[in-house]
């Protein structure tokens, strides 16, 4: 069985199927083992699709339902709206790293090997979201993007709106230098609380970022909640493309649901 990580305020959330993978209960061979999700790093294609088939079996879907994107590190969004059609090939290659819903029974997927999959939903709306954000999209705001963008489509009240950020690199390795970091403090001037310097080197805060980013929007504190894992520090759970350079890509989803709940 594939491994999926929750949360135990989120497992209360009604008609709402969600998670984060970790490297486990596929059949990807090192070093991809064992539950690789990405076609674009170099797995065995039989076997990534194996593992697509078990995800969707045993989340009692189809996978014609499940939708990620070529992620770029940018900050678009794709949006899956209930009275347009469904993405095809050509519009999920354009390059996005978040995608918004408000149409049941589609499921949201961000792949990820270190950077923050950040999952959103607004219950009173029924809009959900799923959130690539590495250093160059928490740079570009692409959370509070999303944010923003959920107001404007479905006039969601971000304080109304429940967060989850997942498993990702932590401080405690993620190291920058000077000119990436130079680049945060000129266009974010309260990083204190994110950027820590340590035996002359910078180390970035990617899931604190993001936090604050979304407080500034008007998020409230209790409405974020995190898996605090660091995919780098646990090499038996997580991918990492900081420690490993060739490795899988966990799948991070969400998808409001009629019939709530995973089976």
């Amino acid at each position: 069985m594939i491994e999926i990580l929750q949360d135990s305020h989120w497992e209360k959330i009604p008609n709402l199927v969600y998670g984060f993978t970790t490297r486990w209960g596929g059949v990807s061979s090192p070093p991809y083992e064992e539950f690789n999700g990405s076609l674009s790093v170099g797995d065995d294609p039989l076997a990534v699709e194996t593992n697509r088939k078990r995800f969707s079996e045993q989340l009692g879907i189809s996978l014609s339902q499940c939708f990620t994107v070529r992620q770029v590190h940018g900050n678009d969004i794709l949006v899956i709206d209930k009275e347009g059609s469904l993405p095809d090939s050509k519009d999920l290659q354009k390059g996005h790293d978040a995608l918004i819903t408000n149409r049941v029974e589609v499921l949201l997927g961000i792949q990820t090997a270190d950077c923050l999959p950040l999952l959103m939903v607004d219950v009173e709306k029924n809009v959900a979201a799923a959130v690539h954000a590495g250093w160059k999209g928490t740079y570009l705001g692409i959370a509070m993007k999303v944010i923003a963008e959920m107001s404007r489509l479905y006039q969601s009240s971000p304080r109304e709106v429940q967060v989850l950020l997942g498993p990702s690199i932590g401080r405690c390795c993620y190291q920058f230098g000077d000119p990436e970091i130079q680049e945060f403090k000129e266009r974010y001037l309260h990083h204190a609380r994110w950027i820590e310097s340590r035996s002359g080197s910078y180390f970035l805060d990617i899931r604190e970022a993001n936090r604050c980013q979304l407080l500034s929007r008007g998020v409230p504190a209790e409405n974020i909640r995190s898996i605090t894992r660091c995919t780098c520090c646990e090499r038996e759970e997580f991918f990492s493309v900081r420690r490993e350079e060739t490795t899988g890509r966990h799948l991070n989803f969400i998808m409001l649901r009629s019939k709530g709940g995973l089976r």
